[in-house]
């Protein structure tokens, strides 16, 4: 996210699978990463309460993510409508911090 800037077009992101699981074979990691996609394509969940009544909103993070098993690549785009929050994000906080922050997810 370091990337991330006010002029940015799209808000995308390249990891490699080693950058993300160093120590595990290229076909395990795959498998394993396919996972994760599945978990981090849902949506975030907000609840609370307006004028007494319970209401929830869900939000994508992510509105593409792709692995590619033959190039070793993980891609996406973040979701626009997070744009200002995301930009925050990436102005405020290094590298480690932010990998901290979206694994807890």
């Amino acid at each position: 996210m370091g990337c991330l800037t006010k002029h940015s077009q799209r808000l995308t992101f390249q990891l490699t699978f080693a950058d993300v699981l160093p120590d595990v074979n290229v076909d395990d990691r795959f498998a394993q990463l396919d996972k994760a996609q599945k978990r981090l394509m849902q949506p975030l969940k907000y609840e609370g309460l307006r004028l007494g009544k319970r209401f929830s909103h869900r939000i994508p993070l992510f509105t593409e993510m792709s692995i590619d098993q033959d190039t070793g690549l993980v891609t996406g785009v973040f979701n626009a409508y997070l744009r200002e929050q995301l930009l925050e994000l990436a102005a405020g906080y290094p590298p480690a911090q932010l990998e901290s922050l979206f694994l807890r997810r």
